[in-house]
């Protein structure tokens, strides 16, 4: 069994003024959340998980709007309060959603095309050399591949190659993942600085756990709101005026 977590459980600090970002809407209707997997193809899928705290429940009605927007199609994990990184959420969410075996998590601020045929160790990314509108790159993680296409290091903020993380990752053992961010918790000597997956991956890459790389089509880069509102504006509106009633 594999499972895709789609973590929503952070503060949006690059948002600020609006409702969480996940929930902002396309102007066909559709959820951020929505747009944001719509691209995928995940043959080995059997359970969806989004994670969302519970002040969004109480204050914007997250998971009835979630219910409306899915359906039965998905499970909702509701946390006491916002986490402190997007690993700490998928790890609570694999231990309170009683997960096991593969997973992927699969950021909510992008869309892409992608298919994954099983549940395996994996890294999705971008080359910014077809994507060039992409912003604030020196915040992006960038992947090290060797000539098999194997990841062999991910960086946080230090341009070091062509190749951007776009945020989906593949693990293809839950417990293995928890190991190795209690081991990187316990070494991390970055005082309260975020713990990224991709400092989990690092880590796992360094203990001879194999990643392997896969090229996203179709990229759209959502983590600035002037990156959104900008995606939105592709998809125009137009009111025709027939015989003078709108």
């Amino acid at each position: 069994m594999s499972t895709l977590i789609l973590p929503c459980a952070g503060r949006s600090t690059r948002f600020q003024g609006v409702r969480p970002k996940w929930m902002l809407t396309y102007p066909d209707g559709k959820l951020m959340l929505m747009k944001a997997i719509e691209g995928l193809k995940l043959q080995s899928v059997d359970r969806i998980i989004i994670t969302i705290v519970k002040e969004h429940c109480e204050n914007y009605d997250a998971d009835i709007v979630l219910k409306q927007a899915f359906g039965d199609d998905i499970e909702i994990c509701v946390l006491e309060d916002f986490t402190h990184s997007q690993s700490e959420t998928v790890a609570l969410t694999l231990e309170k959603m009683n997960v096991r075996g593969g997973f992927i998590s699969k950021d909510s601020d992008g869309y892409f095309k992608v298919s994954v045929e099983k549940s395996d160790n994996f890294i999705v990314g971008a080359d910014l050399r077809k994507y060039r509108e992409v912003t604030d790159v020196a915040g992006k993680s960038f992947i090290v591949l060797n000539d098999q296409n194997i990841a062999i290091d991910v960086i946080e903020k230090s341009v070091c190659s062509n190749i951007i993380s776009i945020g989906m990752y593949g693990f293809k053992s839950a417990k293995e993942y928890l190991e190795a961010l209690d081991i990187v918790r316990g070494a991390w000597k970055a005082g309260n600085s975020e713990i990224y997956l991709s400092h989990v991956i690092s880590y796992m890459i360094g203990q001879k756990k194999y990643f392997s790389y896969i090229e996203a089509e179709a990229y759209e880069d959502w983590g600035l709101i002037s990156d959104w509102r900008r995606a939105a504006k592709h998809m125009q509106t137009y009111f025709i005026d027939i015989d003078g009633v709108v």
